[in-house]
């Protein structure tokens, strides 16, 4: 199925969407403002994604094991950004790690990065 998340309400803090076989382009730049939490894992999603329009106060972002690619751009992340999994799906391309919070966890493992 398909899911929306520029309608999610304003109050959010945490989604789990995880292993839900949810496809189509994965929209992240009209997350709720307060959003700490989303795990959208284990899903169909395919398309590329941006990560510079994620709400301020994000902690953790799992879009790991779904049909991603493209080029990853890793500059204005959410500074309270801690977990980062964009593993298992097909990112290339040359990507600039120098911009990452200090203390954020990245997983790539299994991309083309």
């Amino acid at each position: 199925g398909y899911v929306d998340l520029e309608w999610l309400p304003s109050t959010l803090k945490h989604l789990n969407l995880s292993t839900n076989s949810l496809s189509g382009v994965l929209d992240l730049e009209h997350l709720p403002e307060g959003l700490v939490e989303l795990l959208l894992n284990k899903n169909s999603f395919e398309d590329t994604i941006t990560l510079h329009k994620l709400p301020k106060t994000l902690k953790t972002l799992r879009v790991d094991e779904n049909h991603l690619f493209g080029k990853i751009v890793l500059k204005n992340l959410p500074p309270k950004l801690k977990y980062l999994d964009l593993s298992h799906n097909r990112f290339e391309g040359e990507t600039d790690f120098t911009y990452l919070p200090e203390t954020l966890l990245l997983n790539v493992e299994y991309t083309n990065l």
